[in-house]
C-alpha cells in the first residue's frame, strides 16, 4: 500500500539517529560528536585565543605582579615558572580536548587583595576561554549546563558563610570534579548522559584557608 506523507515524514525520523544532547562543551568545537554512544551537538566552538610569535610585555607585567616580583618574593620566579607550565597545559588541552590530557589544578594562594580576584575574572578567562565561579555553598550542585560548557571552573572557599562541613563537601566535591573524565548532565526534556570533562580548575584562597 501506498504510504500516506505523514507515514513517510515518520520513517524519515526514524532513520535519524537520535539527539541525546545539545549544547556547549569546554574545549570542544562546534560540530556533530558521537560521545560515550550518545550523539551531541556542539552550538558554539569554545573561545580561544591562538598564540603568535613576538613579544607580550603586558601579558608578562600582570602575571609577574601577581607571582610577587613587585615585593621581591623568593619564591616568584619559581611562582611564575610553575604557572606558566600550568597555562601551556591547559592550552594544548583546550586546543585539543581529544587528547585526555589529565586535568591539573591551579591553587591561587594570596592575601585580600592581592589580586587573585582579578586574575580569575578578567586575565585567564582571556586565556583559556569561557568561566563559572563556585563556591563552598554551591559547589555540591549537580553539574549543569553551564559547568559542561565551560573551559575554565574557579573554586573559592573564601566565603564567610561556610561551616565546616559545608568545607567538608567542598573539598570532596573538588576531588570529584579534578578525578572524574565524565560529567552527567541532565539534557533539557531528556534524560542524564555522561559528557567528556575536560574543564581546567583554579582554586583560589588566603593563607589561612
Amino acid at each position: 500500500d501506498d504510504m500516506s506523507t505523514v507515514e513517510v515524514a515518520l520513517s524519515k525520523i526514524d532513520e535519524k539517529p537520535p539527539l541525546h544532547y545539545f549544547g556547549n562543551i569546554g574545549g570542544y568545537e562546534k560540530g556533530v560528536y558521537e560521545m560515550g554512544g550518545n550523539r551531541v551537538i556542539v552550538p558554539t566552538s569554545r573561545p580561544f585565543v591562538e598564540a603568535v610569535q613576538g613579544e607580550c610585555p603586558t601579558w608578562e607585567k600582570a602575571f609577574k605582579q601577581l607571582m610577587g616580583f613587585d615585593s621581591d618574593s623568593e619564591y616568584a620566579e619559581e611562582q611564575l615558572i610553575r604557572s606558566m607550565g600550568w597555562l601551556k597545559q591547559t592550552r594544548k588541552a583546550m586546543r585539543d580536548p581529544k587528547e585526555d590530557r589529565q586535568s591539573q589544578v591551579y591553587v591561587w594562594v594570596g592575601e585580600t587583595d592581592s589580586g587573585k580576584s582579578w586574575g580569575q575574572k578578567e586575565l585567564l578567562p582571556k586565556l583559556i576561554g569561557r568561566q563559572i565561579f563556585l563556591t563552598a555553598e554551591n559547589v555540591n550542585d549537580k553539574f549543569n549546563d553551564d559547568m559542561i560548557a565551560a573551559e575554565l571552573i574557579n573554586l573559592s572557599d573564601a566565603s564567610g558563610k561556610a561551616g565546616h562541613e559545608d568545607r567538608n563537601k567542598f573539598t570532596q566535591r573538588i576531588k570529584q570534579l579534578i578525578a572524574n573524565p565524565e560529567g552527567s548532565v541532565e539534557a533539557k526534556f531528556r534524560g542524564r548522559v555522561c559528557l567528556p570533562q575536560r574543564q581546567r580548575f583554579v582554586v583560589s584562597c588566603n593563607p589561612d584557608g
